[in-house]
């Protein structure tokens, strides 16, 4: 008897690799959202210990203006690099969505063809069982006109 064949699977096959195409795109967009966050981080902590050294500096009564001004240069930068790391990572996080929306729409249609296949599979495998369970009525009727024939011509 003939193997089943899905007339789709190359379809199928092709939507696996791109399934598999765009969850390494999630994978790399997961990625760069963690090294965003840890930059993120990063600047967090700078623009607090600027914080802290200007605090120092006023609690200490020293109001040096040539100090203050490279401290306060020092939080501008820090403000400024925490604001570009947090730009850099809202814009990772829509892409990290997009990359599961994606991915999310693609397992979609390979499960849908999954779906189909399993149905034409088990619509190959009843035809299967009818086409088999015709042949063997059929050897059994050849078999019972055989045995009448013998039957009769044995009286």
């Amino acid at each position: 008897m003939k193997r089943f064949q899905f007339r789709l699977q190359k379809v199928l096959d092709v939507r696996e690799l791109v399934l598999q195409d765009s969850e390494r795109s999630l994978a790399a967009s997961l990625a760069q959202l963690v090294r965003t966050e840890a930059v993120l981080d990063v600047c967090r902590g700078h623009l607090l210990l600027a914080e802290q050294s200007i605090a120092s500096r006023l609690s200490e009564g020293q109001w040096d203006a040539r100090c203050m001004l490279a401290l306060h240069g020092d939080f501008a930068r820090c403000d400024k690099a925490l604001k570009t790391a947090q730009v850099a990572s809202s814009g990772a996080a829509r892409q990290v969505d997009s990359a599961r929306e994606e991915v999310l729409k693609r397992r979609t249609e390979v499960e849908s063809l999954e779906v189909l296949r399993r149905h034409a599979e088990e619509s190959w495998k009843e035809d299967s069982r009818r086409l088999d369970m015709a042949a063997m009525d059929e050897l059994a009727s050849l078999r019972h006109q055989r045995r009448r024939q013998q039957e009769k011509t044995s009286c």
